[in-house]
């Protein structure tokens, strides 16, 4: 008997397969595990919700703050770094009332570059009168961009002291960084 089997290989589209989209869509049939992780997800409100009741008085933001941290912590398990993430947003919405909210125009942009700048050039002038630096009429400060040895990806803005001194030596100063991460 010459029997020719014919195989058909169900190709993938992302991470599903062509079957899997079949009982989807044909038969209404899905995974349980897709089910159960699909209740588990709570909205934003939900969260909200969940953390008021948790905490006996509106005013008791310590332990409001202790509880996000915490799982911002545990659910990214980045305790170093705070982005945009859900928690942080769940932070602001409790700590920020709408009076404090900012809506960034350019005015409100204008102003706080002039008073970065004020700071800084105060910082540095505060920093050479601290060293002992003599004569040193002029200087300039630059922020610059600066990239992790280890991770190449991890950027971060600094902002860097330049300087002739008395004795006519280039003297350059990192006054301070900050993580920058690219929107």
């Amino acid at each position: 008997m010459n029997v020719a089997f014919k195989t058909k290989l169900s190709s993938l589209y992302g991470n599903t397969s062509k079957g899997t989209k079949h009982l989807g869509e044909e038969h209404l049939l899905i995974a349980t595990k897709v089910t159960v992780e699909n209740e588990r997800k709570r909205s934003r409100a939900e969260q909200l919700d969940r953390i008021r009741n948790v905490v006996v008085t509106g005013d008791d933001s310590r332990r409001i703050n202790l509880l996000l941290e915490t799982m911002l912590a545990v659910n990214n398990n980045l305790p170093f770094r705070i982005g945009e993430y859900e928690e942080s947003e769940l932070l602001a919405d409790f700590t920020l009332g709408d009076a404090f909210r900012v809506t960034i125009n350019n005015h409100v942009v204008t102003r706080l570059i002039a008073e970065v700048y004020s700071s800084a050039r105060t910082s540095a002038c505060d920093y050479i009168d601290r060293s002992g630096v003599v004569g040193v009429p002029t200087f300039t400060v630059v922020c610059d961009m600066l990239a992790s040895k280890t991770q190449k990806s991890t950027k971060y803005i600094g902002l860097r002291l330049y300087f002739v001194d008395s004795e006519w030596k280039f003297q350059s100063i990192l006054l301070g960084t900050r993580h920058y991460e690219h929107m």
